[in-house]
């Protein structure tokens, strides 16, 4: 569990969990998903979403909807960015995890949702893993989804001229409120080949490279006892 000597910069959204950073961001409110952008590495640090039933067996289907966020103030990446940098649009909040409506889907592809990512990994194991989130809300019904970039260095690669920052490294944590389980996973931003369980690891040890405290709002020690066990039994399928 990350302590930060700070005020805390947000409190509880409409959606459920915000998480705190150690310095500013601007929380962004969407319909179904939030965000805290940071304009440093012209992206999100962290992305939540309340993830239901509801929301995978819609049928609205997925489309090129990329444009600007109209909510982040600073203004996000362009759908024109990325062009011949080589990395895919990574999706956050996956586009598969929003088919409810068109209000829901055309979201998830604001830019502000977007990440560089290595193609082999967007449409190899990152993939696979969000595959098996939604498999969990089967499992195990609504969910709390929070996904975003490792950094590792404040000295930030960028894509094509722009100030879109690459990170090594990409995680996802889930939090199941009937169960009263949680887990995390850091992937590399690059071709994977382990079971995506090889990558779950403990919150506490995601928070600590982030420096991002995700789970906060529970009492204290139900949040000590999440972030500290790493139960790879309760989330296989």
């Amino acid at each position: 569990m990350v302590k930060w000597i700070l005020p805390v910069l947000f409190t509880t959204s409409l959606y459920g969990f915000v998480p705190k950073y150690k310095s500013n961001l601007e929380k962004v409110e969407h319909k179904f998903f939030s965000l805290g952008y940071d304009e440093s590495i012209e992206g999100a640090r962290w992305t939540y979403h309340l993830l239901t039933s509801e929301l995978i067996n819609g049928s609205f289907k997925r489309g090129s909807y990329f444009k600007a966020d109209p909510k982040v103030s600073t203004g996000s990446a362009s759908k024109y960015d990325y062009k011949g940098s080589g990395y895919d649009r990574g999706h956050l909040v996956p586009a598969s995890d929003m088919k409810l409506s068109k209000t829901s889907m055309k979201e998830c592809f604001y830019m502000s949702n977007m990440a560089p990512q290595s193609p082999s990994l967007n449409r190899g194991r990152w993939r696979m893993l969000e595959t098996k989130v939604r498999y969990f809300v089967k499992k195990y019904g609504k969910l709390h989804v929070f996904t975003g970039p490792v950094f590792t260095s404040t000295h930030y690669e960028y894509i094509n001229g722009t100030h879109i920052a690459i990170a090594p490294m990409f995680y996802k944590v889930i939090y199941s409120p009937k169960y009263k389980k949680a887990i995390a996973f850091i992937m590399k931003n690059q071709k994977l080949k382990k079971k995506v369980l090889d990558y779950a690891v403990k919150i506490d040890e995601l928070e600590n490279l982030t420096g991002i405290d995700f789970l906060h709002e529970l009492n204290d020690s139900l949040e000590n006892k999440l972030e500290n066990q790493l139960d790879k039994k309760f989330w296989t399928i």
